[in-house]
C-alpha cells in the first residue's frame, strides 16, 4: 500500500456521501473522541499527578492505539470483513494487535 492509497482511504472514509469535501463534522467527533480516551488513559494511569514524562508516553499509547483502530476501520474491515473473510479478518486484526501492543 502506497501513501498515495493510504491518504485516499483516509479522505474516503471522512468524505461525506453527497459531497467532494472532508466531513469536518466527522473528523471533529473523531478528534472529540481521542481527546477524551487520552483523557482517561491519563486519570486511570494517573499521570496528571507524575508530570510530562507520562503525559508523553500516554500520547504514545494512544498513538498505537489510532493505528490499530484506523488500520480496521479502513483496511481490515472493507477488505476481509465485508467480503466475508471472517477467520482472515480476525486473524490479521489478532496479529496486528499483538505487534503493536508489543512496541
Amino acid at each position: 500500500m502506497t501513501m498515495v492509497n493510504l491518504r485516499q482511504l483516509i479522505v474516503d472514509h471522512f468524505r461525506q456521501d453527497t459531497s467532494e469535501s472532508p466531513s469536518w463534522f466527522r473528523m471533529t467527533y473523531h478528534g472529540i473522541f481521542w481527546v477524551f480516551f487520552l483523557a482517561i488513559l491519563i486519570v486511570a494511569d494517573e499521570a496528571l499527578l507524575h508530570g510530562v514524562k507520562n503525559w508523553s508516553f500516554e500520547l504514545i499509547n494512544l498513538f498505537f492505539y489510532a493505528v490499530i483502530v484506523y488500520y480496521n476501520l479502513l483496511y481490515l474491515v472493507p477488505n476481509y470483513l465485508s467480503k466475508k473473510r471472517f477467520l482472515h479478518y480476525a486473524g490479521l486484526l489478532v496479529a496486528v494487535t499483538l505487534i503493536i501492543t508489543c512496541l
